[in-house]
């Protein structure tokens, strides 16, 4: 326990303010243990018997990270009912099957237009799963629809805007053009212009 302290003490100033109790407790909140100390743990009880003898003979076999009475009852139950001391797999989403995948990406191709809700139903999953398939296959949403409709006045005015805009470019590079003509010329002190080609 004075390696880890002195340890911790180098690393944060802080603890050093507290008691080595306080972070005796602190350590025994700690939930992660390899798999070899929690087996080492059960086969201390299977001799012992007794938690109190198991936590005192564990600690001293392990320092650097004493247990408690707590976890040990909660780890040997959980021995007792599972017959394991691995931690439980967290509940993730269930994998979808290859065939049901390619079934998924097949509705979709053969009828793009169709809704991810009748994709589901035909292929009797949640609407969810098919989002997430598709944007894992990179499977984008897209619907071709008509925002604007074409008059006969259209094409006039498409052209007049085109002519309006061609005149505003002229006068746009004819002032850019006459700024830059009368940057090029220079008065000298003698009243002679003198051109600089820039």
């Amino acid at each position: 326990m004075k390696v880890v302290w002195d340890q911790v003490e180098a690393y944060f100033p802080i603890i050093a303010l507290l008691r080595k109790k306080h972070f005796r407790f602190v350590l025994k909140m700690v939930n992660y243990r390899p798999l070899e100390e929690k087996i080492e743990a059960i086969y201390i009880y299977g001799a012992t018997r007794s938690f109190r003898e198991t936590e005192r003979i564990f600690n001293d076999r392990f320092p650097n990270g004493p247990i408690c009475r707590k976890y040990l009852r909660e780890l040997i139950a959980k021995f007792a009912v599972t017959g394991s001391v691995t931690n439980k797999k967290l509940p993730g989403h269930p994998h979808i099957p290859e065939e049901k995948q390619i079934q998924i990406i097949g509705e979709i191709v053969v009828n793009p237009q169709q809704s991810t809700a009748h994709v589901a139903d035909a292929c009797q999953v949640s609407p969810s799963t098919v989002w997430k398939l598709l944007k894992r296959n990179k499977f984008h949403p897209y619907r071709n629809q008509m925002l604007h409709q074409l008059t006969e006045d259209d094409p006039d005015r498409r052209v007049e805007f085109c002519e309006n805009m061609t005149e505003k470019i002229e006068i746009v590079r004819n002032r850019h053009l006459m700024s830059r003509h009368n940057k090029t010329k220079r008065r000298c002190s003698n009243g002679a212009v003198r051109h600089l080609h820039l």
